[in-house]
């Protein structure tokens, strides 16, 4: 069996305003059950220069667990960074979610900033 965490957001698509509630479905299918699962939830930066990771918040789903299973969150998005992208940098948000021992990792990325629009810069 190969290992495999997937995350269900609510939202299709998956954008969300400043301060709202994220509803996530955390699945997990290991070949061994894992002591515990990760989640973070993060905005990091990518493009040109210096790339940036924040971790705002994390929270840890607690055994004793099954090799497979599954949990519903409900996590409070914080008013800033918001997502944006333009040519030179781009901030992201993601929910990250890591089995350990395995270190087994998924992550899934989400929009959050105002109208539920990424701002783009020109």
């Amino acid at each position: 069996m190969a290992a495999q965490i997937v995350v269900h957001l609510e939202n299709d698509p998956p954008h969300y305003e400043p301060g709202d509630v994220m509803v996530a479905q955390v699945e997990w299918q290991l070949p061994a059950p894992p002591d515990y699962l990760q989640v973070a939830l993060v905005w990091f930066t990518r493009g040109k220069g210096n790339t940036d990771h924040r971790v705002v918040e994390r929270l840890r789903i607690d055994g004793p667990l099954e090799s497979a299973g599954s949990k519903r969150l409900g996590i409070q998005l914080p008013v800033s960074p918001w997502s944006f992208s333009g040519r030179l940098i781009s901030l992201l948000w993601a929910i990250e979610v890591t089995a350990y021992p395995s270190r087994t990792r998924t992550r899934c990325p989400f929009v959050m900033a105002p109208n539920r629009e990424e701002i783009r810069l020109v």
